[in-house]
């Protein structure tokens, strides 16, 4: 039972934090393979104190390597605005670089000429930013997956054998199959 609980849990423990400032938090889900960012806005103009709230967007990872992860465009919500929003997270040189269009996903993608025209800076349509981000971490391995792809294939093998989570039976047939292994 113990060893079943152990591999249920390892399999949603595939993801790295990464504190990139006391306002903004990345982390990274390589079961999802999806960035999450977290930001926290001034709880008024001119204070310091931060809302407890954050702003979440999460990002589909385009690319992923120890080095480097490239976002896809995601929907990141500015006021009551949605904006097209793209990440580098550059873990060697430890900054975030990135791009957005005032406009949502959606709206660039019903009109593809726009991702082309949205670039000339004279719009004011496109922005970009950079900044230090200490708390990026490089990502070691990947073999977490493997040991977690494995504990979850196990988990569905006992699943179609007819044995219902939580049961001692089914934490036999875990264990049974995963020593097999």
């Amino acid at each position: 039972m113990v060893l079943c609980l152990l591999l249920s849990e390892n399999a949603y423990s595939n993801s790295i934090k990464m504190e990139c400032a006391k306002h903004l938090i990345y982390t990274v889900n390589l079961s999802n393979n999806t960035v999450e960012q977290e930001r926290y806005f001034l709880k008024k103009k001119g204070s310091s104190e931060l809302s407890t709230k954050p702003n979440i967007t999460i990002f589909p990872i385009e690319k992923l390597s120890n080095d480097i992860i490239i976002t896809r465009y995601a929907n990141y919500r500015h006021g009551w605005v949605d904006q097209a929003n793209k990440l580098i997270l550059d873990l060697n040189k430890k900054e975030v670089v990135g791009h957005g269009y005032k406009d949502s996903v959606e709206g660039m993608n019903k009109y593809p000429e726009k991702w082309e025209r949205y670039n000339n800076p004279d719009l004011n349509i496109r922005y970009d930013y950079r900044f230090n981000c200490p708390g990026l971490k490089t990502i070691k391995s990947t073999s977490s997956n493997n040991t977690n792809s494995k504990s979850s294939n196990i988990k569905k093998t006992c699943l179609s054998f007819g044995y219902r989570e939580g049961t001692e039976k089914f934490a036999d047939c875990m264990k049974d199959l995963y020593l097999k292994e």
